[in-house]
C-alpha cells in the first residue's frame, strides 16, 4: 500500500504542560492546525517534523522540549529522518509539505528534501502566508 501524506514543522509556541502529550496537542502554531485540518479533509497521515524527534505522528507522545534546528544539524535530522522513512509500513509515493518561507524554517525543509531524495519521493510544498 502506498499513500500521500502531509507534513509541517513543529512550532515554538507549545503547550506547556509537563505531561507526554499527542504532538497534535503539544504544538500550537496554526500552521499545525492547517495542516492537520487538509489531512483530515484529505484523509492522509499527518505527520510533524521535529528537529530534535524527526518525524512525528500526530498521535505520537512528545516531552515538553524547546529546540530549533540549526543549519549546521541537517545533515543529522536528514539521517534520522531517512531510518525513520525507511520504517513505515507503508511506502509513502508522495510528502505534501505545509512551510512559509522564513529563515528559521529553511533548515526543516532542506533536511526533509535531503531525506526524500534517498527513496526518489516527490515533494509537493505549500507555502502559507506568514501570518497563517
Amino acid at each position: 500500500m502506498s499513500e500521500t501524506i502531509i507534513v509541517s514543522i513543529c512550532s515554538k509556541q507549545k503547550d506547556q504542560r509537563k505531561a507526554l502529550l499527542p504532538a497534535r496537542e503539544r504544538y500550537l502554531g496554526s500552521h499545525i492546525n492547517i495542516a492537520a485540518e487538509e489531512a483530515e479533509h484529505m484523509k492522509m497521515q499527518f505527520f510533524i517534523l521535529s528537529g530534535k524527534y524527526g518525524l512525528l505522528a500526530a498521535n505520537e507522545l512528545v516531552s515538553l522540549y524547546n529546540h530549533q534546528l540549526s543549519e549546521r544539524a541537517v545533515p543529522e535530522l536528514a539521517a534520522r529522518l531517512v531510518t525513520q522513512l525507511g520504517q513505515f509500513v507503508f511506502k509513502i509515493e508522495r510528502v505534501r509539505f505545509f512551510t512559509k518561507n522564513k529563515p528559521a524554517w529553511l533548515p526543516y525543509g532542506r533536511a526533509l528534501k535531503e531525506a526524500l531524495r534517498a527513496y526518489r519521493i516527490p515533494l509537493t510544498t505549500i507555502e502559507l502566508p506568514d501570518d497563517a
